[in-house]
C-alpha cells in the first residue's frame, strides 16, 4: 500500500452525526497489527435509536454513563493515536457513514479535522477486484447461490464479503474494534494476500487471492472537509435500510 492506513469503525446511537453520538471507535494498523479501543458518552442531548443500540449491544445506560470520557475527549486521542502510527489514510467498509461522525464530533466541539484528509472505502475495493472480477467468478457464484442476491447489487454486506472468500462470520453483537480487524483482514487479503490478525490465522488463503496484490491507489479518495455532515444523510439512511434486511436474513 503506497499509502498507511488505519482501519477503523465507529459505534454510534443512530445515523445523524448532529442528532446522534458516537459510542466506541476501534482500529488497527494493518502494517504493525497496533489496536485502539475506547469507548465514551454521548452528549446529554444526543438522541438514542433504539434499533443502533441492538446492533451494536450497548444499553441507553452505557452511552450516557457519566464515567466514561466525553466524544471529545475520544476524537483527540484517536487522532493522537493515529498521528503516532503515521497514518496518512482512513479505511474502513462503507467508512463515509463513521467519517461523517467524526466531523460531527469534531464540529459540535469546535475541534480541528487533525486526522488524515484521506480515506478508502473497503467495500469498493472489495466490489471492483473480488465481486466483479471475473477471476473470482466460482467464489462469487456460490456466494449468490447462498444468498440469493445477484450480479447487480451495488454494495455487498462485510459478512458476505468475508464469507465468498471462505472466512469467518463477524460476531454479533457488532463491536466498532471487531468490525476494524474484520475490515483490515480483508483489505490485506486483497492488497497482500495475507492474513493480518491471529483471529484468522485458522482459515486457508486460496491461491488466487495469494497472487492477486491489487493497488489501493485508485480507491484513495480525498475527504471533503466542506460538505455538511448532513449532506449524505438520505444517502446513509438506505444503505442501512439495505442492510437490515440483510440482517434479517442472516438472524
Amino acid at each position: 500500500m503506497a499509502e498507511h492506513v488505519i482501519v477503523f469503525d465507529s459505534e454510534t446511537t443512530g445515523l445523524s452525526p448532529t442528532k446522534n453520538g458516537v459510542v466506541a471507535i476501534g482500529a488497527i494498523d494493518p502494517i504493525t497489527g497496533d489496536r485502539f479501543y475506547e469507548e465514551c458518552r454521548i452528549d446529554a442531548n444526543d438522541e438514542v435509536n433504539p434499533y443502533a443500540l441492538q446492533v451494536n449491544g450497548f444499553t441507553e445506560a452505557e452511552a450516557r454513563d457519566p464515567d466514561k470520557e466525553a466524544q471529545a475527549e475520544l476524537y483527540l486521542h484517536f487522532v493522537e493515536w493515529c498521528k503516532a502510527h503515521n497514518a496518512t489514510a482512513l479505511a474502513g467498509y462503507n467508512v463515509n457513514f463513521d467519517i461523517r461522525f467524526l466531523k460531527g464530533v469534531a464540529k459540535k466541539n469546535g475541534l480541528a479535522w487533525d486526522l488524515p484528509t484521506k480515506y478508502v472505502d473497503v467495500e469498493q475495493v472489495y466490489m471492483k477486484e473480488i465481486f466483479t472480477n471475473p477471476r473470482f467468478d466460482n467464489e462469487i457464484n456460490k456466494y449468490l447461490l447462498r444468498t440469493g442476491e445477484d450480479r447487480n447489487v451495488r454494495g455487498v454486506k462485510m459478512d458476505h464479503a468475508m464469507e465468498s472468500l471462505g472466512m469467518g462470520k463477524e460476531p454479533r453483537p457488532h463491536n466498532a474494534l471487531t468490525g476494524a480487524v474484520f475490515c483490515a483482514e480483508l483489505l490485506t487479503l486483497i492488497t497482500y494476500g495475507k492474513h493480518v490478525a491471529v483471529e484468522f490465522d485458522s482459515y486457508k488463503i486460496i491461491k488466487k487471492l495469494k497472487d492477486l496484490h491489487a493497488d489501493i491507489t485508485p480507491y484513495v479518495k480525498d475527504i471533503d472537509l466542506t460538505k455538511d455532515v448532513e449532506d449524505d444523510k438520505l444517502n446513509a439512511q438506505m444503505k442501512l435500510i439495505r442492510s437490515n434486511k440483510q440482517r434479517q436474513k442472516d438472524f
